[in-house]
């Protein structure tokens, strides 16, 4: 009697457990944002720099927005993918005054 309740407790205690966890997976999932860099086209994938990792990463064309090319800056934000123009903007300025710069020395 005492091993059944025992086993029947911790069915229940696991199942919450579980549940508990695939909530928690799917809020993260949802409030994720990852930023990336289009580097090059490859065939049916755009190869991108993950800009808090600096890996380079596939992603499948057709989960991507039509008018991407290479340089172009798009997020990964509630699972999907969008062009981040202001973040593009901003890195393109700044690798301008950088080149500026550099040519003023």
């Amino acid at each position: 009697m005492f091993l059944s309740n025992f086993i029947e407790k911790l069915n229940v205690q696991t199942s919450n457990t579980n549940s508990f966890l695939n909530e928690l997976k799917n809020y993260l999932k949802s409030s994720y944002s990852v930023t990336y860099t289009i580097d090059r086209i490859e065939g049916k994938y755009a190869v991108c720099e993950n800009s808090q990792t600096l890996k380079m990463e596939n992603i499948l064309l057709s989960k991507l927005p039509s008018h991407i090319k290479e340089g172009t800056v798009i997020k990964l934000e509630n699972g999907k993918y969008y062009i981040d123009k202001n973040l593009q903007e901003k890195r393109k300025n700044e690798i301008n005054e950088k080149i500026k710069k550099a040519w003023e020395k």
